[in-house]
């Protein structure tokens, strides 16, 4: 057996499931508290002029790619997750839904990002 053979990208495939887990799990609780709580209650001013400088500042195309390679994992993190549930309900899906999962993965960031540059005309 030659040596490459053996190799595989499985552990490529789980530091990206537990970079999104820990993101995620960082994130989201003060993500909720800002954006659920405290700035309708308007803790930051008015709430339509908060969103609307969040707004500008993610048609930056720089601060959009940041913000979407955070929730690129979280997705990574998500789908990988519910790919491997598979496997613990005793099925066992094809490889095809294995290579959707993971396109899926990082078609849906790419697309989003593609989406900002074209709304914002790419400019930095």
């Amino acid at each position: 057996m030659r040596r490459w053979e053996r190799r595989n990208n499985e552990s490529v495939m789980w530091a990206l499931f537990a970079a999104g887990g820990q993101i995620g799990v960082l994130l989201m609780p003060g993500l909720v508290l800002a954006f659920g709580f405290l700035i309708p209650l308007g803790a930051f001013g008015d709430a339509g002029e908060v969103f609307s400088r969040i707004a500008s500042l993610l048609l930056n195309p720089w601060v959009s790619l940041v913000v979407l390679a955070l929730l690129a994992v979280i997705l990574w993190h998500c789908l990988h997750r519910g790919y491997h549930a598979l496997h613990d309900l005793q099925m066992e899906p094809p490889e095809i839904v294995r290579a959707a999962t993971y396109t899926l993965a990082v078609l849906i960031p790419a697309g989003a990002w593609a989406a900002i540059l074209w709304v914002s005309g790419g400019t930095g």
